[in-house]
């Protein structure tokens, strides 16, 4: 073989594994899934398809020592990358092949690592290795990455310009496969993002409390939540293609029509929605919603909305509105009965006066007994509108509920008539409260009435008692309720019932279904107060044609039973000469006070006003044996005005009266032991009795 043949066939030889060495690295790509793989293919074909004795690849590190920091490596002698440091800048470790590659962006190559003087921080680790040549070609990525692939080789002056080609088109390959890879890993992330954030959208949307629907213009939905059957118990494959007025109760389709047009006539804008929606088992729920006409690619155009079940809230919201409602109307009720306690107190004492003066013959003396008992009916109809509004002065007492509800159904029998069976439920043990015993007969009496009211042809009422604990979720969704220990009383009847309007009305004062002059509407007003007065709570539950039931709930508490006390004796009526200061501003009142007790023989000074009072305590020459106050008085409550006097007059007696109760008196109206109080409206009598009596009791 001449030697241009051996020439041509070594030019053969070495195309020939340059082409091996480029499909190779593009094979690598191809089957590449990862960057570490993909570089440790490349530096393994270099060797095994290149011929040569050690490659390997490298980045540069922008830190503060700018090292290059291998990548992968393969063929003989790679630990050679733990034993050297090499770098990029521009000083001794930096000016070899791979830091001047990377520095200067072209190939660098060492044609004889034993003479290449720049060589000579790594001569004696390749010298052992055996290498005799090295060419670095470097690299960028499209990320910015800057990088070099290094090859060694056996020979000296092993690298033409053929060598220059290949390596050189490795390295691009290198840069390429890295910029695939990286866009290949982009993109697979971008997917599972994709859906990850689907599957969380769709498991928010599945899982939310909300409901969420899609509907078209003719109102038909295309996608309902699955929310839509723990909330309204449909299944979701029945509502699919149904409109969405089949479902809204007919008093609201109008509003739900007019607000669709106005989303689609307002794309994006959104419309709020609140409706009356059919419930699978045949109740209608209140829904709040939000709605928006919406057209993208993904939806040529629909109405989404979201909306929640609101009912109970909406109820709750209404029973806030009632207490609110109910306590300003108590308010009013309470300072409409003081102003008109005082004028019976007047007109009874007066008429009284006037009654005594007349002969047995005398025919006004009928008249007055008439105007007496006209009085007396204005005078219960005052002390129920004082019982709603919880201003009646009480002496709460610990009982045993059964005992008091014992001794109503006594009287109970025969007030509501044979027709009706009275059935009493008490367990063998109960909690005991802390009330006024009259008032919770009075409750039982006014629910009673109400009961036979509701049965005209006869029926049953059931009075029963038992102990309960309210929780939060009680209280969450009962208006004015309180968590805590409760004894309850329950009256139920079967009666014609109520609708939920009048239920939302009934314990407002004068509301009643009953004609004219049957009823005054103050029954259920009356028991409402009572027990807001008691710190308890009401609750009615009625439907037309099955009856009513109310439930009372009274604190409980532990202390024991009060003690039965015996009667008290009747004291002595009329003055032994004592002086009695007399503080009401009220000038009619007053004026009969001091009419009423002169006649009994009291000396009596009187003042109009807190200061006035006082000034007479101060001058008065003689002993002041009691003072007389109203508690409601301008500038000083009585309690205060008492105080003062006391300061003054030490040991001096004091008797409020009152025709309703006040902070000044006690909390809730709960009097204070040792208290005296003469409730509005009294007779003459009675005034000169209670005198009597605050006078002789033991000192306290």
């Amino acid at each position: 073989m001449s030697a241009l043949e051996r020439e041509i066939e070594r030019e053969l030889r070495c195309a020939n594994r340059a082409l091996r060495t480029i499909a190779g690295a593009n094979q690598a790509l191809v089957r590449a899934t990862e960057r570490r793989a993909f570089l440790d293919d490349v530096c393994r074909i270099v060797v095994e398809t290149g011929g040569y004795r050690m490659a390997w690849i490298g980045f540069a590190d922008a830190g503060p020592e700018k090292r290059i920091i291998p990548a992968a490596s393969a063929g003989f002698g790679d630990d050679y990358l733990t034993r050297v440091r090499i770098t990029w800048d521009d000083s001794e470790s930096g000016r070899g092949p791979g830091g001047t590659a990377i520095r200067t962006g072209r190939p660098s190559v060492a044609r004889n690592i034993e003479t290449d003087p720049q060589f000579e921080p790594w001569r004696e680790q390749a010298r052992l290795r055996g290498y005799g040549s090295n060419l670095a070609v470097p690299f960028r990525t499209t990320s910015g990455e800057f990088g070099n692939l290094s090859v060694y080789a056996v020979e000296p002056d092993a690298f033409d310009d053929r060598e220059f080609a290949v390596i050189g088109e490795l390295a691009s390959d290198v840069a390429f496969g890295l910029d695939t890879l990286e866009t290949r890993a982009a993109r697979e992330r971008a997917e599972r993002e994709y859906t990850r954030r689907a599957a969380y959208f769709r498991a928010l949307t599945e899982h939310a409390l909300d409901i969420v629907s899609v509907f078209a213009a003719d109102g038909a939905f295309s996608y309902m939540s699955p929310s839509i059957e723990s909330v309204l118990g449909w299944q979701v494959d029945e509502m699919i293609g149904r409109r969405v007025l089949d479902f809204v109760h007919a008093d609201d389709r109008e509003f739900i029509s007019a607000a669709i047009g106005r989303a689609i006539a307002t794309p994006g804008t959104p419309v709020a929605l609140e409706f009356r929606f059919h419930h699978r088992d045949g109740t209608w729920r209140v829904l709040e919603g939000i709605g928006k006409w919406v057209v993208t690619d993904a939806i040529p155009g629909a109405v989404i909305a979201n909306s929640r079940d609101v009912t109970e809230r909406r109820k709750l919201e209404d029973q806030l509105r009632q207490a609110q409602r109910m306590d300003a109307v108590g308010r009013l009720a309470g300072g409409v009965a003081h102003d008109f306690n005082n004028l019976l107190t007047v007109i009874q004492g007066y008429t009284t006066l006037v009654e005594a003066g007349l002969a047995p013959d005398d025919p006004n003396r009928e008249r007055a007994a008439q105007v007496l008992r006209a009085s007396e009916r204005a005078q219960r109809l005052t002390q129920q509108l004082l019982a709603f509004s919880r201003k009646q002065i009480t002496r709460p007492t610990v009982l045993d509920l059964r005992t008091v509800v014992a001794e109503s159904t006594k009287l109970l029998r025969q007030l509501i008539g044979e027709d009706i069976d009275v059935i009493t439920l008490a367990p063998p043990s109960l909690g005991r409260v802390k009330a006024d015993a009259g008032q919770i007969d009075q409750v039982i009496m006014n629910l009673a009435v109400n009961a036979r009211d509701a049965m005209p042809d006869g029926g049953k009422l059931t009075i029963a008692m038992s102990d309960e604990v309210l929780g939060a979720a009680y209280v969450a969704t009962h208006a004015g309720a309180r968590e805590g220990r409760f004894v309850a009383l329950t009256v139920a009847d079967t009666g014609h019932g109520m609708t939920p309007d009048v239920v939302s009305h009934a314990f407002e004062p004068f509301f009643t279904t009953k004609g004219p002059g049957k009823g005054t509407g103050l029954g259920l007003a009356t028991v409402y107060g009572i027990v807001k007065q008691s710190d308890g709570y009401v609750e009615v539950t009625s439907e037309p044609g099955r009856g009513s039931c109310f439930r009372v709930f009274f604190p409980r508490v532990d202390d024991e039973l009060a003690p039965v006390l015996p009667a008290p004796q009747i004291p002595h009526v009329g003055s032994t000469g004592e002086t009695v200061l007399v503080a009401e501003d009220e000038e009619p009142l007053r004026r009969l006070i001091v009419s009423v007790l002169t006649s009994a023989g009291f000396a009596v000074i009187t003042g109009a006003t807190p200061d006035a009072v006082l000034a007479l305590a101060t001058s008065h020459d003689g002993p002041i044996a009691i003072l007389v106050t109203d508690v409601v008085m301008p500038q000083l409550t009585g309690p205060q005005l008492a105080a003062r006097i006391r300061g003054i007059r030490p040991g001096i007696r004091v008797l409020y009266i009152s025709g309703y109760t006040s902070d000044a008196i006690g909390r809730l109206g709960a009097l204070d032991e040792g208290v005296a109080l003469l409730r509005k409206p009294f007779r003459p009598g009675g005034l000169i009795a209670k005198v009597r009596e605050v006078l002789d009791a033991a000192p306290a």
